[in-house]
């Protein structure tokens, strides 16, 4: 495998990356090597699974939108 795709973590060796959904308090970029290699930044929390960086970005968004 060439790289880990986004909303999942890939451990050493790994060949099925959809074993390994990224866990609820963390998002996982594309390359996410491990589950807690990126965990949600302070004061925000992601409560879904198999959330790539690029979604929990919307989600951050969307919600401070619905806070103005």
């Amino acid at each position: 495998m060439d790289q880990c795709p986004a909303g999942y973590y890939c451990e050493v060796n790994t060949t099925t990356p959809t074993n390994y959904p990224c866990p609820v308090g963390y998002y996982c970029p594309a390359g996410t090597e491990y589950d807690t290699q990126y965990a949600c930044p302070p004061g925000t929390y992601n409560n879904m699974t198999q959330v790539s960086q690029q979604q929990y970005t919307e989600i951050i968004a969307s919600v401070a939108d619905k806070g103005k």
